[in-house]
């Protein structure tokens, strides 16, 4: 056999693999990656047609020219698929800037919008709030329905079931901006997302804690900020006149930490004072009393007006449950309060009525309360 046999049975041998290769393989008409697999040049005049058609685009002229044509069509399509990408991985940019700039998840139950997504569905898993992403956001606090966020820039937020009054919205300032909504949905008291409390801006709130209908915010000077139902006296302010809008009770040197129970409130001076007011019931003020004497019987369980506890030791830090409060010192941990299924530490469920040193805890080491 020549040399040139042994050329043309090469070439016949490719020419019927290409042949084999295209009727095994499954033609794709119009697809992108078909095409360049096989080559625009290899493809006869036939296939230039059918790829062209299933593109929507002429099939008539030259080979030419179907090739020119079927050629544009796929640069065309390789552009727009940069163009997605390009979309898609700004998009990501963005929302891995909003996230690191914090965000807040929320989830449970929603009936009164304490989850601050825009509607009362409940969520089973933790889901963003939309509207504080990119806010930086670093403090948050909640109770019951009602919900707040803090900013880097002090800016307040609250969303949640607090209506005019609990929540510290000032009506004349608002602007509606959440959808109309009708039925139950359409309860003013539903504030479906987070709105920014104004009467707070500027004023540099650091921290909030929130009772079961009135909220306390201390400020970066030691101010305290308060508003809410005042029923028990829990705004401290010397009267029983709740305040729709936010007031401030500077009855007591700067504080620097503020805890709310259910209808009393504690305060943590920078010295290291703590004083209480609000409903006294169980000795959850901690003054050694929990009925004010020459008053009448409706308000004789409620003191209106910041009492100072008697502390034998600089406090450090304070939180307060429902009806009983904990604090801690450089001798370990205090209590008073109820003392019903024993949180107060003392291996029984008597109330205390002044602070007591948990014996339990007495020289600890102790980094919150």
């Amino acid at each position: 056999m020549s040399a040139l046999d042994v050329l043309r049975q090469i070439k016949l041998s490719r020419r019927e693999g290409l042949k084999s290769n295209r009727q095994q393989k499954v033609i794709e008409w119009g697809n992108a990656d078909y095409i360049n697999e096989i080559g625009i040049e290899n493809l006869n005049r036939r296939e230039l047609r059918n790829h062209l058609e299933s593109r929507d685009l002429q099939t008539n002229g030259t080979r030419l020219e179907l090739i020119e044509r079927l050629r544009n069509s796929l640069n065309d399509e390789q552009l727009r698929k940069f163009a997605y990408n390009e979309t898609i991985e700004t998009e990501n940019l963005i929302q891995a800037d909003l996230e690191e700039r914090g965000s807040v998840y929320v989830c449970g139950s929603n009936s009164k919008g304490e989850l601050g997504i825009g509607d009362l569905n409940p969520r089973q898993f933790f889901t963003v709030i939309p509207q504080l992403r990119g806010l930086n956001v670093n403090y948050v606090s909640t109770c019951n329905d009602m919900c707040y966020a803090i900013t880097e820039d002090h800016d307040v937020y609250v969303w949640g079931g607090g209506g005019f009054g609990r929540n510290g919205l000032n009506n004349n300032k608002i602007v509606l901006n959440r959808k109309k909504m009708t039925g139950k949905s359409s309860d003013p008291n539903n504030w479906l997302e987070p709105q920014l409390v104004s009467d707070l801006t500027g004023e540099e709130v650091t921290s909030i804690s929130v009772g079961l209908s009135h909220t306390i915010a201390v400020g970066r000077g030691g101010d305290c900020f308060l508003w809410g139902e005042n029923d028990t006296g829990q705004l401290g302010l010397g009267d029983f006149n709740s305040h729709h809008t936010v007031a401030i009770n500077n009855s007591f040197p700067a504080i620097k930490q503020v805890s709310c129970g259910a209808n009393h409130s504690v305060v943590l001076t920078r010295s290291g004072q703590v004083y209480s007011w609000g409903h006294a019931s169980n000795g959850r003020l901690g003054i050694g009393a929990s009925e004010r004497l020459g008053v009448s019987d409706s308000e004789k369980n409620y003191f209106p007006i910041p009492q100072l506890i008697k502390v034998l030791e600089p406090i450090r830090q304070i939180s307060c449950g429902a009806d009983h409060c904990l604090a801690y010192g450089p001798s370990g941990a205090w209590s008073w309060g109820s003392g019903s299924g024993g949180k107060l530490g003392f291996g029984d469920t008597k109330d205390r009525y002044d602070p007591v040193l948990i014996p339990k805890l007495k020289g600890k080491f102790i980094l919150e309360v």
